[in-house]
C-alpha cells in the first residue's frame, strides 16, 4: 500500500474529458448579479410606493397664493380606485360662502368621479373643463373636498 496515492482500487485515476468555457461562465455569473440587483431595485421600489401605496406615491402641491392645497397620488392605476383631496383656505377663499374649483378637460376626460365630498352645489360644463362649486360649511375657516374616482386613462396628465 505505500505506492497510492488515495484510489480506492489501487488503479489509475481516469482522466475526464470536459469541457469548459470559463468566459461564458464568468459572463453567466455577472448578468445573474445584474439581474439580482434588478430584482432588488424592483422590491425596494415597490416598497416605496411606485406601484400601489407608499411614501413615495403621494405628494401635494399648491397655487402660488396659498388658497389651494391638492394631495394626490402621483402613480394612479388604471380602473383602480383613488382619492383627491382639495384643502381651500377659507379666508383667502375668492368669496365668503363657496368655492368653485375648476378640473380642467385633459383631467376630466382621465377621472370618472364616483362620490364627492362634500356634494357640490352645482357642477357645469366649461369650454376648459368641468366647474364645480362648493358651499364654505364655515366661512371664514379652511375648507376640505374629497374626490373619490378611478382613473380611465394612460400616462401622464397636466391638470390645472
Amino acid at each position: 500500500m505505500a505506492g497510492q496515492t488515495g484510489n480506492v482500487r489501487g488503479a489509475n485515476p481516469v482522466p475526464l474529458d470536459l469541457d469548459e468555457d470559463v468566459s461564458f461562465q464568468e459572463r453567466t455569473w455577472t448578468i445573474q448579479r445584474i439581474g439580482w440587483w434588478a430584482m432588488a431595485l424592483v422590491v425596494v421600489a415597490a416598497l416605496a410606493g411606485l406601484f400601489a401605496s407608499g411614501p413615495l406615491s403621494r405628494t401635494e402641491t399648491s397655487d402660488p397664493a396659498g388658497v389651494l392645497r391638492v394631495e394626490y397620488g402621483r402613480f394612479l392605476r388604471r380602473m383602480a380606485p383613488s382619492t383627491l383631496r382639495l384643502h381651500v383656505d377659507g379666508p383667502l377663499a375668492p368669496s365668503g360662502d363657496s368655492v368653485p374649483i375648476r378640473v380642467s378637460g385633459s383631467l376630466a376626460k382621465v377621472i370618472k368621479p364616483e362620490t364627492i365630498t362634500p356634494e357640490p352645489t352645482h357642477a357645469k360644463a366649461t369650454s376648459s373643463g368641468v366647474e364645480y362649486v362648493f358651499a364654505l360649511a364655515e366661512p371664514g375657516k379652511t375648507a376640505s373636498i374629497r374626490f373619490d374616482f378611478v382613473a380611465e386613462g394612460f400616462g401622464p396628465v397636466q391638470a390645472e
